[in-house]
């Protein structure tokens, strides 16, 4: 399990609609994004098995503010996990779907055949 977020970042409130907006355009305008945080093991493995098959993602680095809307991660994570119902990271999206973690990323792309055809499905 990759690193998880405390209670206080769930609550959902009124500002979220931003950062709302902010994953749906960001998942939908990229073919993969990981949301992550650096010192994250499983982040790690994720971005390193999603380079070792040679595909292209966008990460957001939910502990670095200067790539979080309004330089504001914790209102972004608040987000993310009110949406997913996951309070860990990595948080993995192909074609616009949520696939989850690590290990289900791991998992799908031991069936290569499968795993491609799901990349090329369009979102």
């Amino acid at each position: 399990m990759g690193a998880s977020f405390n209670k206080s970042e769930i609550t959902q409130n009124s500002t979220t609609n931003l950062y709302e907006d902010f994953i749906q355009k960001t998942v939908n305008s990229n073919k993969i994004v990981v949301f992550s945080k650096t010192n994250c093991s499983y982040c790690t493995r994720a971005k390193a098995l999603l380079s070792d098959l040679n595909l292209e993602y966008n990460t957001i680095e939910l502990d670095r503010n200067e790539q979080c809307p309004e330089s504001n991660c914790q209102s972004l994570i608040k987000s993310l996990v009110y949406q997913t119902r996951i309070r860990t990271v990595p948080q993995i999206f192909i074609n616009g779907q949520l696939i989850g973690g690590y290990t289900d990323l791991e998992s799908m792309s031991r069936d290569k055949q499968k795993f491609q055809e799901f990349l090329n499905k369009k979102n």
